[in-house]
């Protein structure tokens, strides 16, 4: 929500600025998208630099969630793991026995998500850390190679995104450039 109002500040300047021929409301739109375009290169810079933080954040973050799975109060973190393991084809952190010791069941019994829904299999009861059909790889493995194998597009729209930007300030300084002459001019 906080992202959206700046942002329509931001644009509130531009438009305002445009359509009233303000020169002052266009400097300060060209300063904040400025600000905002190093912002979010500091921001990439930060997140590939700390990348190896970011694995070990997400990793001590994914395994004090498995604490709240299937509790009262952990009904969206239960629906998380639930969507991403079948989705990923991954169970648990890094593998199956981290729900083995983390819901310390009988059986080795982990979360029916971990296991594929192969022919017979709709509406299983359980799954255990012996299944056939258990996921082996664990989510955070699963989701590295996702990101890894995707990373050429996310830059590519990144670096997209870096462009629109990049015209738009030198448009919005070129637009208040002409309105500072037009006034010198009158």
């Amino acid at each position: 929500m906080a992202i959206g109002i700046i942002i329509f500040i931001i644009a509130f300047f531009g438009c305002c600025g445009a359509i009233k021929d303000n020169y002052c409301m266009l400097v300060t739109f060209s300063t904040l998208l400025i600000l905002v375009f190093i912002l979010q290169l500091a921001a990439g810079i930060a997140g590939y630099a700390l990348r190896s933080q970011t694995v070990d954040f997400l990793s001590s973050e994914l395994e004090q969630s498995m604490n709240h799975y299937n509790t009262s109060n952990g009904t969206q973190i239960t629906k998380m793991w639930d969507t991403v393991q079948p989705e990923f084809k991954c169970c648990g952190v890094h593998n199956a026995t981290d729900w083995v010791t983390e819901l310390h069941t009988a059986n080795d019994t982990v979360p029916v998500t971990c296991c594929s829904h192969i022919y017979g299999t709709i509406g299983m009861a359980e799954c255990t850390s012996e299944s056939e059909n258990l996921f082996h790889t664990g989510c955070l493995d699963a989701f590295g190679d996702y990101v890894r194998s995707h990373a050429l597009t996310i830059g590519g729209v990144g670096i997209g995104f870096a462009v629109v930007q990049l015209l738009g300030i030198v448009f919005a300084c070129h637009l208040s450039r002409q309105f500072r002459m037009n006034y010198a001019n009158m």
